[in-house]
């Protein structure tokens, strides 16, 4: 396991968010600040890597960043 962490905004990405998930399947962690997807990218985040950290949010882009990286 590559001693990286992965911080991954996302909105509706139910169309990418499984290849890219399994790309990263070997990094120590991955979390993903939503802006409210109203697909199921949070659905396939949560089949795809089960200890991911999950923050849903409302936030702007630099603030979503920053929740993700505390």
């Amino acid at each position: 396991m590559k001693n990286i962490s992965i911080i991954i905004l996302t909105l509706n990405e139910e169309a990418y968010i499984k290849n890219t998930l399994l790309s990263l399947r070997n990094c120590r962690e991955i979390i993903i600040v939503d802006g409210g997807s109203k697909d199921r990218t949070i659905e396939f985040v949560k089949k795809i890597c089960p200890a991911s950290k999950v923050y849903i949010t409302k936030m702007n882009i630099p603030d979503s960043r920053n929740l993700g990286a505390n």
